[in-house]
């Protein structure tokens, strides 16, 4: 017990001495800034006397602009922070819902439902991609009259497919997809999970999974990481699942961010 409290003690210093030392750094930036914009506007004034009833002003407007760059740069070379040009999408999701039903240990059905938001003109497909890990037959299809799935190339793990539309969009037009799979797991190999990462702008999601009564499953794990497999998630939490399903909603979910649930099957 002693040595648990040494331990706690060490930690519980380390991260005050940390934070003591952040705040201490910030307060030295912040006043080396705010000393470089006197000087700035001392120098401006004496060159030119107009400025001399504003000074306070130039001084406040060159410490934020300062203070500014700062932030931007810190963000821009951190090697804690990560970087990403900018992302060209074709379409902004409003709504994403994926429901994961069980319908026994060795049958799913996995629906993906997109309403979606054109950016520009002329579009006619979208394009989306999955991964199974089970074993057995697949089926694909789409829900939505007028719209046929074909699938492209393969990458990597993952299988590409696009949605062809049955009209040509233009940009601010919006459409319903809903594509559906039917799964088997002949083998019991396939993972516990159901997953999605964030890779438009999305207003909305839903995650849902339905599991077997008869499995007697009750806890979920929700969480959210930087990418799939990411060693260390943001954030993990725990969850009671009632009467055999969760729901997961999530509003404005963050762009590149990966949102997961998992579950164990009880031996």
């Amino acid at each position: 017990m002693s040595l648990w409290n040494k331990d706690v003690k060490t930690d519980v210093l380390g991260n005050i001495i940390w934070d003591v030392a952040k705040w201490v750094t910030a307060g030295l930036i912040g006043l080396t800034l705010w000393l470089l914009s006197r000087l700035g506007t001392e120098a401006l004034s004496s060159f030119f006397s107009r400025f001399e009833p504003y000074k306070w002003y130039i001084t406040a407007l060159l410490f934020c602009l300062s203070a500014f760059l700062t932030i931007l740069i810190y963000r821009r070379y951190s090697k804690f922070r990560p970087y990403y040009p900018r992302i060209d999408c074709d379409f902004e999701i409003l709504e994403l819902e994926i429901i994961y039903d069980h319908l026994d240990k060795n049958r799913m059905v996995y629906t993906k439902r997109k309403k979606l938001k054109a950016l520009r003109n002329g579009l006619d497909r979208y394009f989306d991609r999955y991964r199974w890990t089970g074993t057995g037959n697949i089926t694909i299809k789409s829900n939505i009259k007028g719209q046929k799935i074909v699938i492209e190339e393969r990458r990597s793990v993952w299988q590409f497919y696009a949605i062809r539309f049955n009209k040509k969009l233009n940009r601010g037009q919006e459409i319903q997809t809903e594509v559906v799979w039917e799964l088997e797991d002949l083998e019991n190999v396939a993972v516990p999970f159901l997953s999605a990462t964030v890779e438009e702008p999305t207003a909305k999601m839903i995650l849902k999974v339905k599991l077997p009564s008869q499995f007697g499953v009750e806890e979920i794990v929700k969480e959210v990481a930087p990418f799939m497999g990411a060693k260390t998630p943001f954030s993990s939490v725990t969850d009671k699942i009632e009467h055999n399903e969760y729901t997961w909603t999530i509003p404005n979910p963050k762009l590149l961010y990966h949102y997961e649930m998992e579950w164990e099957w009880p031996t």
